[in-house]
């Protein structure tokens, strides 16, 4: 859209946080595992990896039936947990 930058789609994220289990899996995932990293705080690190689990099986479950409920909370945990993987090293594995 004409004036949007784009990362305007952020600014829907509180709007979404009542439609979808795996977005807000996800959020609570990424949030808990960046304070963790940013505090070397081990317990909260595995938290997040354990939640980032938890909503990629609740993502699995939300694309897996034939009529996506919200699919914008859909895309933004996708996007979400793509953030996750890519910030974090608990994503592949590397959490003691």
């Amino acid at each position: 859209m004409h004036g949007q930058s784009p990362a305007t789609w952020v600014h829907q994220l509180p709007d979404l946080a009542t439609t979808n289990n795996a977005y807000n899996i996800s959020i609570t995932a990424l949030s808990l595992s960046q304070i963790g990293i940013w505090n070397k705080d081990l317990p909260l690190m595995k938290e997040g990896q354990r939640l980032y689990g938890s909503a990629l099986a609740a993502l699995r479950d939300a694309i897996s039936s034939r009529k996506i409920v919200a699919p914008e909370a859909t895309l933004a945990t996708i996007i979400i947990l793509s953030t996750y993987e890519v910030s974090n090293p608990s994503a592949l594995g590397q959490v003691p």
